[in-house]
């Protein structure tokens, strides 16, 4: 009886031990994605039909303020560090009447932290910033995640877990995804003088 329990706790043992150190099993909890701007798939495809009636030279500003959602899901399962990822511009941006940044825009960040669910409970971890969006003429704007731009993403919580590394809301030991189509706010890094394009 004594070596029949013995191989029991063994084998219990020997099941159990890979998915504490492997973290084998983790759920992946995948956030609902948040939204601020509606109807830019309309506005895009306006957007590519509209000719303008004249180009003039704009500077955008420092600290201008504008939504971008992600075209790519994010997860901490598959994602690495250094990992580029797509983004586009959901609104118009205009400066003194002239769109500087049209709908449709696209643009790129990267992956700055990824880490999978890991042993004894360890939650995923994934972070990134934005870099850039490109703008009329292929010229590359710089963008990040700034103060100015927090106050504008809603959810607290969310924005905390993705750049704080504030887990609360998630289950200890759970992998986490950030699906495509979640929108962000995002502000400018610097002035950067473009061709704006005036419409009727």
């Amino acid at each position: 009886m004594k070596n029949r329990t013995k191989l029991g706790l063994f084998l219990v043992l020997l099941f159990v031990m890979p998915l504490l150190l492997t973290g084998c099993g983790s759920r992946e909890h995948e956030v609902t994605p948040q939204q601020f701007v509606y109807g830019y798939e309309e506005a895009r495809k306006e957007a590519a039909a509209r000719r303008p009636i004249t180009v003039v030279e704009r500077t955008i500003p420092p600290g201008t303020v504008f939504a971008v959602r992600l075209l790519d899901r994010l997860s901490s399962i598959n994602s690495r560090v250094g990992d580029l990822f797509r983004i586009e511009v959901v609104e118009d941006v205009v400066v003194d009447g002239a769109v500087v940044i049209p709908v449709g825009s696209m643009g790129q960040g990267r992956i700055t932290v990824a880490q999978k669910a890991g042993s004894l409970g360890r939650s995923g971890d994934i972070g990134f910033r934005f870099d850039v969006v490109r703008t009329f003429d292929n010229v590359q704007v710089a963008v990040e995640w700034e103060e100015a731009a927090k106050a504008q993403n809603k959810d607290v919580t969310f924005a905390e877990y993705l750049f704080l590394g504030v887990f609360a809301v998630f289950k200890k030991g759970d992998n986490i995804a950030i699906p495509s189509n979640t929108q962000f706010y995002v502000t400018t890094r610097a002035p950067v003088a473009v061709q704006g394009r005036v419409y009727r």
